[in-house]
């Protein structure tokens, strides 16, 4: 047999669980091969060691405070992820409050200049009437004054 086929059987040897021809075999090439034999020792020093050793009793509660503990370690990760976003969430708020400022004052008009002259003077028109002036009718020439700069 060769070293790969007996370093296979060695644990079963040690053990005496093999067929009496296979741990003839093995027992034969061990007495010929120091390398194996070298490894047989030292095998048997290992199982023998670990048969020594106390077995270890097992918590009945060990998986239940397993669990418990990784879904208290999962919470803030989306915790992490909740307040890494709140810097964009605040920006797209103050950029949303500056856009409803700008149109709720009359921003609107901006994109349209060459009516928002003529929006101005219908404000002061209908403001001067509300308040009891009139002086926007008397006033011609400076309404075509206005009309004229915005146009240049």
């Amino acid at each position: 047999m060769k070293c790969k086929q007996i370093h296979r059987q060695l644990t079963g040897n040690i053990e005496k669980t093999l067929d009496p021809v296979i741990e003839k075999k093995v027992t034969e090439h061990l007495s010929t091969c120091s390398k194996c034999f070298f490894l047989y020792e030292r095998l048997g020093e290992t199982l023998s060691m670990a048969g020594k050793q106390s077995r270890l009793s097992v918590d009945p509660f060990f998986y239940t405070r397993l669990m418990a503990r990784m879904e208290n370690e999962q919470a803030p990760v989306a915790r992490k992820r909740i307040i890494s976003l709140q810097p964009v969430f605040m920006s797209f708020l103050i950029l949303l409050s500056v856009a409803f400022g700008i149109a709720l004052g009359g921003g609107a008009n901006l994109l349209n200049p060459t009516s928002s002259s003529q929006i101005r003077i219908e404000n002061i028109q209908s403001y001067s009437k509300q308040l009891g002036f009139n002086e926007m009718d008397q006033e011609y020439l400076e309404q075509t004054l206005l009309l004229n700069n915005d146009k240049e």
